[in-house]
């Protein structure tokens, strides 16, 4: 009799351990599966990151193209504005040597 219990025994503490090694296995599934959805969330947070750097890189290029145009049209305005000066000048330079020559031939 003790040794049938005995037998009884072990077939029990070998089906408690083959359910303990289930539940170690699911819970070791569900630790992997939690993981692998924090892989897909962590890679999702990854390229939401790339796009929003790319942004930035494309928010810093885009004003330093506009500080670059509109420093450009200032620079068209000032030569436009050299080339007006300096047509006045020559103007004033001409009437000058007129005026000089003039001079020069009344006095004669």
């Amino acid at each position: 009799n003790f040794a049938e219990n005995k037998d009884d025994l072990e077939e029990e503490v070998i089906e408690v351990d083959e359910e303990q090694l289930i539940l170690e296995a699911k819970a070791i599934q569900s630790e992997e599966e939690r993981l692998s959805s924090m892989d897909v969330k962590l890679y999702a947070i990854e390229h939401k990151l790339d796009f929003e750097r790319n942004k930035l890189k494309f928010d810093r290029n885009q004003k330093k193209m506009e500080k670059f145009e509109e420093n450009l049209s200032k620079l068209k305005e000032e030569k436009e504005r050299f080339g007006k000066e300096k047509l006045m000048l020559t103007k004033t330079k001409s009437k000058h040597e007129m005026d000089t020559e003039a001079l020069k031939l009344y006095r004669q």
